[in-house]
């Protein structure tokens, strides 16, 4: 079964007002993605390799799949800010590291605030496309479209 619906230009901007106006909470920014993975996933990198190595066929009508990676546990350690404005996270117990360009020092400090202490841990859900990281080997990589903070928690001993 399938289903869709059609607007014209002037539709398209009621319907966005309606829904922002009857649903205030509803997320500005959403993602058709075509996997959704656990963090903990056992074959995670080969899933993101496997993807990546079909990079060819991307383009002429032919969407590159986007991905979610939920539940990322992130401390300050995995959260960093490379140079020339390049935000790197890690992805806890693997060889996976998620990258977006471009993301600038005060977006960093902006989320970087979330890191309370040394042992906070965020837990994001990571969304982005499928790469390779030639450096130093193969590795997989996320390349990131977005990410949400679905959570804080701070060890106190």
């Amino acid at each position: 079964m399938a289903f869709g619906v059609g607007f014209t230009p002037d539709g398209l901007e009621l319907f966005k007002a309606y829904v922002r106006k009857h649903f205030p909470t509803a997320p500005e920014v959403m993602y058709n993605v075509d996997f959704i993975w656990d963090y903990k996933e056992p074959n995670l990198g080969s899933h993101i390799l496997e993807i990546a190595k079909h990079k060819d066929l991307w383009g002429q009508g032919v969407k590159e799949p986007l991905v979610v990676i939920k539940g990322v546990p992130v401390t300050s350690k995995e959260f960093l800010l490379m140079g020339k404005g390049t935000l790197k996270i890690l992805i806890p117990k693997t060889k996976i590291s998620c990258i977006k360009f471009g993301y600038g020092e005060e977006l960093y400090e902006q989320t970087n605030q979330y890191f309370q202490s040394a042992d906070t841990v965020i837990k994001m859900d990571i969304i982005g496309r499928c790469a390779e990281n030639n450096f130093n080997g193969i590795a997989p990589q996320i390349e990131i479209e977005d990410f949400q903070i679905s959570s804080t928690h701070s060890w106190y001993f």
